[in-house]
Parts: structure tokens; sequence; C-alpha cells
């Protein structure tokens, strides 16, 4: 099947079998979370997803440094089965409950934000919530300001509020 043929492919992506690269060539533990949930959910490179979520793990001191990163991370945590109050010595859970910073205008971030609370089950604060739905132009989509909207960025919202249960804004949204 044409999932299983592309996610074999990304699985020889890997740089020895544990990381993806970033635009810039270095190891990049965004774009190799992304490429683990992407194996597991085609059910291909059991090995390599394995060993790039080791990878990742002892990475999370260095690149856990916000409540979107930790969000990312509390998704592949969710997914492996790892407790996402220690995630190679990081508290996912306290990360994600931080200082948002400048992530209130990131909505693909605030979106990472959202799915990580709710994969590890944490509530979702009403600031995260708002900060999100504040990115959300007239027409519906989401987009960052001076830049407008952006597809990525909605579609990430979209499975966002889409994921909270009960929650009036959110499904208004």
């Amino acid at each position: 099947d044409e999932s299983a043929l592309a996610a074999s492919w990304l699985a020889d992506q890997f740089v020895d079998g544990t990381h993806l690269l970033g635009f810039d060539g270095s190891a990049d533990p965004a774009n190799t979370i992304d490429g683990i949930l992407a194996l597991y959910e085609a059910g291909v490179g059991g090995d390599v997803a394995d060993q790039a979520t080791q990878w990742v793990v002892n990475q999370a001191p260095e690149f856990v440094t916000n409540p979107g990163s930790a969000g990312r991370a509390a998704i592949l945590a969710d997914v492996a089965d790892i407790d996402p109050t220690n995630f190679g010595g990081v508290n996912l859970v306290e990360q994600m409950n931080g200082e948002l910073g400048d992530l209130t205008t990131n909505p693909y971030a605030l979106g990472l934000l959202v799915l990580g609370l709710e994969s590890s089950e944490a509530e979702v604060p009403q600031n995260v919530l708002d900060a999100l739905l504040a990115t959300q132009e007239q027409a519906g989509s989401f987009g960052y300001t001076g830049f407008g909207t952006d597809l990525d960025a909605t579609a990430m919202a979209v499975q966002a509020l889409a994921s909270i249960d009960d929650d009036p804004a959110a499904d208004a949204a």
C-alpha cells in the first residue's frame, strides 16, 4: 500500500536510524518526532521508530524549551507509551503549563500544545485556548500577525480544537 511504501522511504531517511535532519542540515528533534509519529501510524519501521524515540528522549533536556515543544514531545510520549512526567528527565506536563511567552501568536505551536495536553490527559488552560482562538482570522482560518493565513497552522488549530471536549468556544471556532 502507498502509506507503507512512503513510510518505508521515510524510515530510510533517518540518519543512523536515530534522527532526521532539519532545513539547516543538523539533527532536528521536531522533524524526528513528526517522522516517528508517521512510522507508528503506518506500522512501518518499528526498529527505527524505537531507536529514534530513544534519541528524542535523550535530547529532551535540550530541545523541550517551551510549552509548544513540550506539546509535540507529549504527543510522542502518548504514542510510545512513555510517562509524560518523565520524558528524558523532563516533566512535559509541567513544561506545557509554563509561560506561553512568544507562543501566543503561533497557532501551530499552540495547536501542538493543546494536542499534547489532551494526549497527556491534562486540562487545557483557558489562556491557551484564548491564545489559540486569538490567532483565528475573520474568515475562519488561522494565521500569524503580519503574515496572515497559514494552511499548516489552520490544520493544526482545527485538530487541536476538535480534540477539546465540551468547550463552547472551541466548538464555535
